[in-house]
């Protein structure tokens, strides 16, 4: 595994495992730390993933690796937060440093784990960045095998 796919897995699932904490207790983010996050992953995915094109030719995937995170921010606004905007900011993050395709993948895996705990607790909310997490390290998992 090269160093900059090592930082792909381990800069998102930092900035995953430092919200974890906040999510759980007070149901709130850290959203500047989260929003930076995204942008360093938009460059690091737009410069130093791509170094044989200089970046150039990555702008429309940097853009879509936004849109997993971007319709759950639009989906909090629309339910009026029964999904809160900071689980779309850390999709918004995590996409910015996968892809779309991955960071899709993620949220989904991370549905099905919330689903079992809030049905097996009996909650109808649970807070969602520790399931964001599991989801990603089950994906990566996944691929390493």
């Amino acid at each position: 595994m090269e160093t900059s796919e090592l930082a792909v897995i381990l800069a998102p699932l930092g900035i995953l495992a430092f919200n974890i904490p906040s999510d759980i207790r007070r149901r709130k983010i850290y959203p500047m730390l989260t929003l930076v996050g995204a942008v360093t992953g938009l460059a690091v995915r737009a410069v130093l993933l791509y170094p044989e094109r200089g970046g150039a030719g990555t702008a429309l995937s940097v853009l879509l690796s936004l849109l997993p995170g971007a319709l759950l921010i639009l989906l909090a606004r629309l339910t009026e937060e029964k999904v809160g905007y900071g689980d779309g900011i850390m999709l918004l993050m995590l996409g910015s440093w996968t892809g779309a395709a991955e960071a899709s993948v993620s949220f989904l895996i991370a549905l099905f784990y919330a689903a079992i705990v809030g049905a097996a607790s009996g909650k109808k909310e649970v807070p969602f960045v520790p399931y964001l997490a599991a989801g990603f390290l089950t994906l990566m998992a996944v691929r390493l095998l």
